[in-house]
């Protein structure tokens, strides 16, 4: 009789945790659906981002603006000049060290060609070539 009433005692502890044990599984499979959810949100959106095909920039456009921290930007700049040179361009870590602090580049746009001129000293500047932005910026950019 006793261990009748042992077994049975057993029996509801039994059940008792596999019912706790159902119910923490079935919190954790409505936490994976939210997550799976907000998983498919996320890879929709980049998919649809992927998909569209991107416009190239142009540099120089009426009306444009050429923002020089926009990456496209600069990497359309290094595109063209690698382009121009022909050859690869090999940059050692010794390019970069020798690098000084009074080293700088000046930007022109000749309006008439509408070329992008880059110097590290002062090119001719005539009536048709505008530094690169306003009147009132330096033209240097280090």
């Amino acid at each position: 009789m006793y261990l009748n009433i042992v077994l049975f005692i057993v029996l509801l502890i039994g059940v008792a945790y596999m019912l706790r044990a159902i119910w923490i599984n079935h919190q954790q499979r409505k936490l994976q659906d939210i997550l799976i959810e907000e998983l498919k949100i996320i890879i929709d959106k980049y998919t649809q981002r992927l998909a569209v095909p991107k416009q190239k920039k142009a540099l120089f456009q009426e009306g444009a603006s050429c923002d020089l921290t926009d990456p496209l930007v600069l990497a359309s700049l290094i595109t063209v000049m690698v382009n121009k040179n022909g050859v690869p361009i090999r940059l050692s870590l010794a390019d970069f060290t020798n690098v000084q602090e009074n080293d700088y580049v000046r930007i022109y746009i000749d309006m008439e060609t509408n070329d992008l001129i880059l110097s590290t000293g002062n090119p001719d500047i005539s009536d048709t070539v505008w530094l690169f932005g306003s009147k009132d910026d330096d033209p240097i950019y280090n």
